[in-house]
């Protein structure tokens, strides 16, 4: 038998662990860990824009794109709630996101990431169908997580004795959103520096023979200045368009943040947060730039250099003569560290055609003007 004493010692103690235990759910719900790690991540999905010069593509993609999404895990927040956020706050470009933007979204969604992107290429040549986009992940603070660029035709597929040639967009199109994707990280997992994958994922003849540098023009400038002391943060600017295709200086603008952002040389900034510092500080990035915009510009982006460039021609071989991609660009690295302003740190003249590439009959021939381009702009970052 117990005494009095021994009996109160004992309730109190069993009082005092039930209290513990609540204490410790308590604080189990409330710590950073179940806040952060445990629940799913919601990203909120802007409407993709569209430059490819074709209608109706919106609502085919967009579910594909949040299929994709949901099955890595993500919570996909799109549709009128965020068209009611793009509203109230005035967001008319959803190409890119700025800081302000960013942060408005995750205040009125309550999402963690932003996911921005543009149809670029929606054609049928010659009963082969091309299809191209590009998408980015944007935190709420404005920073890049993840960006990659996909293109691809039908006949891309296409293997020995004419297998796996794809005939039409239904298709096609998750092909292409396969391929952009396959570099995203799940959403159990961290975004950080991946290698990114071939633009052809193994699935067409370049893939099948290897990568081929071929026959293209590049010539590339560097400065001793940059030798020294490579810039460490970057604002891309809107290139410029000479060529006849009226968007190519959008796309390959994309195409250069994308590819800069994956060979991790720079901390580069989303085109939505360099545009609109551009017209706050009313600086135009065409025809060269003078001294006081790039000053401008190193203030209000706290940059150390910018990036100006011309397209010069963008044939995405849709015409009945020309049936293979052409692309001819310039680029150049200018400094914006103070006493440096506007010296040129590198330059560089690219030129290809989906024919540099090609082995023998037509295997290794690109019909793409995407994957064309980002293998120019790879063999010249590889080089820096």
């Amino acid at each position: 038998m117990k005494s009095q004493d021994e009996e109160r010692f004992t309730h109190r103690k069993a009082g005092r662990t039930k209290l513990f235990i609540i204490a410790a759910l308590i604080c189990g719900l409330c710590s950073p860990s179940y806040a952060g790690n445990d629940r799913t991540k919601r990203i909120a999905l802007l409407p993709f824009e569209n430059i490819s010069g074709q209608t109706g593509l919106s609502s085919e993609v967009t579910a594909y794109l949040e299929d994709i999404l949901k099955r890595k895990g993500y919570e996909v927040v799109s549709g009128k709630m965020v068209e009611a956020v793009l509203y109230k706050d005035r967001v008319r470009k959803t190409g890119g996101i700025s800081i302000r933007n960013a942060r408005a979204l995750k205040e009125g969604l309550g999402v963690d990431y932003v996911m921005v992107g543009t149809f670029y290429l929606f054609a049928m040549v010659k009963g082969n169908p091309q299809f191209g986009l590009a998408a980015r992940v944007v935190s709420a603070d404005g920073a890049i997580q993840w960006a990659n660029t996909a293109g691809s035709t039908g006949e891309d597929f296409t293997r020995i004795l004419g297998f796996g040639t794809v005939r039409t967009f239904p298709e096609l199109i998750p092909k292409v959103i396969s391929q952009l994707f396959y570099t995203l990280p799940r959403a159990d997992e961290d975004f950080g520096p991946k290698g990114k994958s071939s633009f052809l994922s193994g699935s067409s003849i370049p893939g099948v023979f290897g990568r081929v540098s071929g026959h293209r023009v590049m010539r590339t400038y560097v400065s001793e200045v940059y030798k020294l002391s490579r810039p460490i943060k970057v604002a891309l600017l809107p290139f410029e368009n000479f060529s006849e295709r009226m968007g190519a200086a959008r796309i390959i603008t994309d195409i250069f943040l994308a590819e800069f952002f994956n060979a991790r040389i720079y901390d580069v900034l989303d085109m939505g947060e360099v545009e609109e510092k551009i017209v706050e500080e009313d600086v135009w990035p065409y025809g060269g730039l003078v001294d006081e915009g790039v000053k401008k510009l190193r203030k209000s982006l706290n940059v150390d250099a910018v990036i100006v460039g011309t397209v010069e021609n963008y044939d995405e071989g849709l015409k009945k003569f020309s049936s293979t991609p052409n692309v001819r660009l310039s680029f150049r690295m200018l400094s914006a560290r103070e006493g440096e302003e506007n010296k040129i740190l590198w330059a560089s003249y690219l030129e290809g055609s989906g024919k540099d590439t090609q082995v023998v009959l037509e295997f290794g021939l690109i019909r793409s003007i995407l994957p064309l381009t980002i293998g120019l702009i790879d063999d010249t970052l590889s080089g820096l």
